[in-house]
């Protein structure tokens, strides 16, 4: 069949790869719940499900731009990779230090009754 690895063939490149000194790398790939799992799951678990598909696309990216850097120079691609990840921690660094008190000032200002533990746990964060 074409396009199917065997295990013949597996076998084969694994040992080529063996002998080589080579590494299998396993990249990252998009897998997107059925709609209908975001409506049937509720609250915290859901956000964090969509929290975790918001890293894991972060994560892929970074991933992306080290393939596509395979033909850089070793300090062409360090500089190029040393430079995203300096920008991703810019466009994040204020919602990771502050989200929390940030948060917790909008529910607040909703008019969400917060317990004072809540309150306390969440101002000791920062």
């Amino acid at each position: 069949m074409n396009g199917v690895i065997t295990s013949h063939d597996w076998t084969r490149w694994a040992s080529i790869f063996g002998d080589s000194g080579f590494e299998i790398y396993e990249t990252t790939t998009k897998t997107y719940a059925i709609k209908e799992v975001h409506s049937v799951i509720g609250g915290p678990a859901r956000h964090m499900l969509e929290a975790r598909e918001v890293l894991d696309d972060i994560k892929t990216r970074f991933f992306e731009l080290d393939e596509m850097t395979a033909g850089f120079t070793p300090e062409q691609k360090d500089r190029y990779l040393m430079l995203w990840v300096q920008n991703l921690k810019k466009m994040t660094g204020q919602i990771r230090k502050t989200a929390a008190k940030d948060v917790l000032k909008q529910l607040q200002e909703e008019g969400l009754v917060l317990t004072r533990e809540a309150i306390e746990e969440v101002q000791d964060w920062n």
